[in-house]
C-alpha cells in the first residue's frame, strides 16, 4: 500500500515537472517531439521572434507617432554614442523586423486565427 501510494506521488511530480518543460498547445507543435531538445529549441525560437514582433512593432509605432508630433528630429542620431542610424533609419529597421518576425512566425506556427474559435453559442 504505501509503494503504491509512493509510485502515485512520484507519477505526480513527473507530470507537473514535464508540464512546466512541456512546449504549450497553443504553438501547434508536434507533442510527439516537443519534450525533445529540438521541440524546446523551436519553443525558444518562437518566444525569440514573438518578442522581436511586438518589441520592434512598439518602436515602430513610437518613431511613427514622434516623426508626426516632432518632424525635424528624424534626421538626428538615434544616441549620442554612435553617428548611425538615424531615427529614421531605425524606424525602417524595426519595420522589417517586426513583418520579418510576423512572417516567419506564421510559417513556423501557421497562419493566426482570427475570430471565433468555435461554434457560435447563441
Amino acid at each position: 500500500m504505501e509503494s503504491t501510494a509512493r509510485c502515485k506521488a512520484i507519477s505526480r511530480e513527473g507530470c507537473r515537472i514535464r508540464a512546466l518543460c512541456r512546449v504549450p498547445s497553443t504553438m501547434r507543435v508536434a507533442t510527439a517531439w516537443a519534450d525533445s531538445w529540438a521541440g524546446r529549441l523551436v519553443a525558444a525560437l518562437i518566444a525569440v521572434l514573438r518578442a522581436v514582433r511586438l518589441y520592434a512593432f512598439a518602436a515602430w509605432v513610437y518613431l511613427a507617432a514622434n516623426s508626426i508630433a516632432h518632424p525635424f528630429t528624424m534626421q538626428m542620431k538615434l544616441t549620442h554614442f554612435a553617428n548611425w542610424p538615424h531615427e529614421n533609419t531605425f524606424g525602417v529597421a524595426c519595420a522589417a523586423a517586426s513583418a520579418g518576425a510576423f512572417f516567419a512566425l506564421c510559417l513556423i506556427e501557421g497562419p493566426p486565427r482570427l475570430g471565433r474559435r468555435g461554434p457560435a453559442s447563441d
